[in-house]
């Protein structure tokens, strides 16, 4: 709802300055003389077309988001070190950044990507995220990290569930 009044908004402005302009400079030129409502319409409607296809409708780009992590299956080993482990981590203070994370849980093994989830509309942080590592060390990580503080917030971590797809 956001996108469709951001665009309306972008449009008002470009459909009022081609209504003047086909109101006031096609009659001048001698080009058309219909009857100024409908000229007047006519300007407006164009004007809502030409603004409603200069403003991008889905509105990522320029995303903060790191890239989702590509669905190809990594070479499968039989050590343990290999298999990954996704963490979840609960009442993330706003103002963490993916680097204190990735930091953090260094320290308990190889992190493989951290994600911080945020609002798709205002890209704020939501206040949760996702550390993806080996499996020892987000089994070690989640034992020593879970209650402790970063950036005055208590953390909650657990082993992540995987996502449900509702239909």
């Amino acid at each position: 709802m956001q996108a469709v009044l951001k665009r309306l908004l972008f449009s008002l402005p470009i459909a009022l300055i081609s209504a003047a302009i086909g109101y006031f400079l096609l009659p001048w030129l001698g080009l058309i003389q219909p009857n100024p409502s409908t000229l007047f319409a006519a300007g407006i409607g164009l004007g809502i077309l030409i603004g409603g296809t200069l403003i991008p409708s889905s509105g990522h780009s320029g995303s903060r988001q790191a890239a989702k992590p590509s669905k190809k299956s990594a070479p499968v080993n039989n050590n343990e070190d290999s298999e990954r482990k996704t963490v979840f981590i609960g009442n993330l203070a706003y103002r963490a950044s993916p680097r204190q994370l990735r930091e953090l849980f260094e320290a308990h093994g190889t992190v493989h990507s951290v994600r911080i989830a945020t609002d798709r509309e205002s890209r704020k942080p939501r206040g949760f995220g996702f550390i993806e590592m080996n499996a020892s060390g987000a089994d070690q990580a989640i034992q020593a990290l879970h209650g402790s503080e970063l950036c005055d917030r208590e953390l909650n971590l657990s082993e992540a569930k995987q996502r449900v797809n509702n239909p």
